[in-house]
Parts: structure tokens; C-alpha cells; sequence
């Protein structure tokens, strides 16, 4: 949570050189008051930075957190704010990627599409990520749907701008392929873990990796997106909720699932998640 000192003018004040740009984690910045200008909540253009800033303002993504005043600058004409409503399509698969987006609240769902009806989920990304990967390793298309799994706001960009800045190398193009590798990481590790364990390990695993993302103990869900998300049938997605449900683990109520007992979630969950958060460091996660 950010607290605020002061409200003037359509201006934020931040007493604190700490700020939080997302769950568990904070950005340092120089000065002990920073400030930062209201955004409308839809097609926002970001406020411009003063030409006598030093640094870039509290971004909540933290691929984005990580620009350098200069490209900060160079991109924020470009930058906008965008809804992201649950269950939207971001990208169809084999469609052209016009924009890349940076998650600053919710989370976004890489689906592989197996015939007309079926899909598996076989990767996410929420405030730590973006979604746009194949455009830089030069293909222009989706190769997979990305649908928002949860609501929340995101920053995007134009994908010729986001090439171009890409391109001159620095710290947004470090970031961005130090997300690819993760990404990938990730993939290869659902796909094992789809092929290997048990539903009710998945459920788990997958439970946690939303919670480190949303922030929350409740979400929306129902019992057919889970069972894209983990690629089985619903009478199986009902069965291992139960099990859960009724170790004391979770609630599930009205299309939202409640986590009450996240320690020992994790311990029900398979291994593949301590895998994951180990490989990614401390991108995500309470």
C-alpha cells in the first residue's frame, strides 16, 4: 500500500523513500518525497516526467521499474494505461501482437489451443512480466492465446516503439529477455508438471503461483477455467477442489476461490512450485 502524506492538485506525495511497486517487494528511490500525478483509470497516457527528474517515477510493474530515466522518457509518450477484464482475450493465436503489455495489477494466462474446444494453460505472468515475448525474438505473431485470467490494470505500448527501444540495447532490453528466460523456465516446468502429477498437486501449485501474482486470498474462478488452466476435466477440477476444501485449505463459494491455509497449500502442492519461485528468484511472491 502506498500512504500518502498529501493530496494536491491531482498530485500524489510519498513521505517515504521505500515505496511498494507490488506484493512483497519495495523501490528505492533518491529523494524522500517523490511525486507522482493521477491516471485515469482507461487508455490512460502517462503523465510526462519533469526534465529535472533523475530517475523514473514508482512504477508498479517491475520490468518497467527497471527503465532508466532516458528510456523512461524516450518510451512514455507511447506508455497507456489499459483495463485488464477477466476472461478478455489479449492476443488470439496466430494473430499479429499490435501492443505489448505490462501487467501492473492481475494476471495474464498463456494458452496452448489443442483442436477447435480444448486448451491447457502453459504458462502466466502478472505484475513481475509482460506479454508480447515472440515479438522480440523476431516473430510478430501470438503463437499461443493470452486471456486475463485476472482483473487488474496494465501499462502497454506499441509494438514498433517497444522494438525500437529494444533494440538500443540497455536496461529495457536486458530486462526484457531476463523475463524470456524465466518465461521459459516456467513453460518447460507446467508442462512436466501437466504430464507427471496429480491433479490436486496442480491445483495446488497452481493456487499459490495466482496468490503471488493477485495478492489476495480470494479470486474469480470457475470450474471450467480451471479446468483449461490445468487441462483436465471439470469432475476432476470439482474433485481435487473438495479434497482441498475439505482439509481446511480452501473455500470455494460463487465463482471465487478463497486460500485459508496457505502453508500448508504448499505443502500439498508438488514440488514444481518451490521449482519455479527457485529459478525466479524473488520476481513474485509474498
Amino acid at each position: 500500500m502506498l500512504w500518502l502524506n498529501t493530496v494536491h492538485s491531482g498530485q500524489l506525495f510519498f513521505p517515504n523513500p521505500t515505496l511498494d511497486i507490488g506484493p512483497g517487494s519495495s523501490l528505492r528511490v533518491p529523494s524522500l518525497c517523490r511525486q507522482l500525478r493521477f491516471l485515469p483509470a482507461t487508455g490512460a497516457r502517462r503523465s510526462p516526467l519533469p526534465n529535472n527528474h533523475q530517475s523514473t517515477p514508482v512504477l508498479r510493474n517491475r520490468l518497467l521499474a527497471q527503465l532508466t530515466a532516458a528510456e523512461y522518457l524516450r518510451l512514455e509518450p507511447e506508455l497507456e494505461q489499459v483495463p485488464l477484464v477477466f476472461n478478455s482475450v489479449i492476443y488470439q493465436s496466430d494473430a499479429p501482437i499490435d501492443y505489448v503489455y505490462f501487467p501492473e495489477s492481475g494476471v495474464l494466462s498463456m494458452l496452448a489451443l489443442i483442436g477447435e474446444d480444448s486448451r491447457i494453460e502453459v504458462g502466466l505472468t502478472g505484475y513481475e512480466g509482460f506479454a508480447g515475448m515472440p515479438l522480440f525474438l523476431g516473430v510478430a505473431t501470438s503463437s499461443n492465446q493470452i486471456i486475463v485470467q485476472a482483473e487488474g490494470m496494465a501499462t502497454r505500448i506499441g509494438a514498433e516503439p517497444a522494438l525500437a527501444e529494444f533494440k538500443r540495447g540497455g536496461a529495457f532490453h536486458d530486462a526484457i529477455l531476463l523475463l524470456i528466460h524465466h518465461l521459459f523456465l516456467q513453460v518447460s516446468q507446467t508442462t512436466s508438471c501437466n504430464r507427471y502429477h496429480p491433479v490436486e498437486k496442480r491445483l495446488a501449485r497452481w493456487l499459490l503461483m495466482m496468490q503471488d501474482r493477485v495478492a489476495s486470498d480470494s479470486m474469480q474462478l470457475t470450474q471450467g477455467f480451471l479446468s483449461w488452466m490445468l487441462g483436465v476435466r471439470n469432475q476432476a477440477v470439482s474433485l481435487a477442489a473438495i479434497n482441498l476444501q475439505d482439509a481446511g485449505l480452501i473455500r470455494y463459494s460463487r465463482g471465487t476461490m478463497h486460500i485459508l491455509d496457505r502453508k500448508n497449500l504448499e505443502a500439498v502442492a508438488c514440488d514444481c512450485y518451490a521449482t519455479i519461485r527457485a529459478q525466479t528468484g524473488d520476481c513474485v511472491g509474498p
